[in-house]
């Protein structure tokens, strides 16, 4: 059935596919027929139909295809590749319009033609995003909302019944671990909660993803796999030692002053993070540092940055600002 809701359904198969997914006690709640796409047009300069014609035709198109830029927007914000396709139907439309007003300034110069092609062009950006948010999955934006929202509460639920084993660890130092790594998972569901209250969708998704991993290394630890990671760590921060003495022996070879100090800042941020790494791991902290090495491999890569040559930018072609 993969391919059956990106095709035209006959009476015959729709029936059917009623009837099979009632059996399952399921709903199809996919497209019953194909996207009505209109047909590109095809704008000729050539003397039967004046200019000002084909430019009054392209913008009643344009603001009648902007008009449902709604169907987007919505799913948009459960979508991510819906989400890029929302930003290419903006950009689409801005270069329609360039081309609209270039089209009707060229008029009486013989210049409309191009611009006339590039506006055709870029429209079809346009239904392209209308295409795929008429055919996507997304659920309906209030449903995932509130799905989200329970997810957010459960895991809260989780979090609060993971902290009583709090209390039954002995271990001075394990128990501060412990209370760090509570408390980090804890901001990351609250912030997880305001970023979906300010309507961001697939960025509250991402965080609830992150504060559940945090929340793993509450549940009781194997000492084979804590001392698998300390290893793990300890390496990383030997490796990162490393790096930075070989790239600060190359500190001479940079010219650009701003260069210098962003190199003298973000080794200063590396040697902070490797010493509270270091600290952790000699006190048993296995667990607490688990963020901290990311943080610290981002350090050094800003540090290889600033030995690297920035390509110089080259401007975009005109009127294709929309283009995938």
């Amino acid at each position: 059935m993969s391919d059956v809701d990106e095709q035209t359904i006959s009476p015959e198969v729709d029936v059917w596919v009623e009837e099979v997914l009632s059996a399952c006690n399921l709903k199809w709640d996919g497209p019953k027929t194909n996207f009505d796409r209109p047909k590109k047009e095809n704008l000729r300069i050539d003397g039967k139909t004046p200019v000002a014609e084909h430019v009054d035709y392209l913008r009643k198109t344009l603001n009648a295809t902007y008009a449902r830029r709604s169907e987007i927007e919505g799913k948009a914000k459960l979508d991510r590749d819906l989400a890029q396709q929302l930003r290419y139907f903006d950009q689409a439309y801005v270069a329609v319009d360039s081309n609209i007003d270039k089209a009707q300034a060229g008029a009486g110069r013989g210049g409309a033609s191009d611009a006339l092609k590039d506006a055709v062009d870029q429209l079809e950006f346009m239904r392209d995003a209308l295409e795929a948010a008429y055919y996507s999955s997304a659920k309906d934006p209030e449903e995932a909302f509130a799905e989200l929202r329970a997810k957010i509460d459960e895991a809260k639920a989780e979090l609060e019944e993971l902290g009583k084993e709090k209390d039954k660890i002995q271990d001075d130092n394990a128990r501060e671990e412990f209370q760090d790594i509570f408390e980090e998972a804890k901001a990351g569901l609250d912030q997880t909660l305001k970023t979906l209250e300010a309507d961001k969708f697939l960025e509250a998704e991402e965080e609830l993803e992150e504060a559940k991993t945090v929340m793993l290394d509450l549940q009781p630890g194997n000492s084979e796999e804590i001392a698998k990671r300390k290893k793990q760590y300890q390496a990383a921060v030997e490796d990162a030692r490393k790096e930075i003495k070989k790239l600060s022996g190359k500190l001479a070879t940079l010219a650009d002053p701003q260069k210098k100090l962003d190199f003298d800042k973000h080794k200063a941020a590396a040697n902070k993070i490797m010493t509270k790494v270091d600290a952790a791991l000699k006190n048993g902290k296995v667990k607490s540092v688990r963020s901290d090495i990311p943080k610290l491999k981002a350090e050094v890569e800003k540090m290889k940055a600033c030995f690297k040559e920035e390509p110089k930018p080259k401007a975009p072609p005109k009127g294709k600002s929309g283009k995938k």
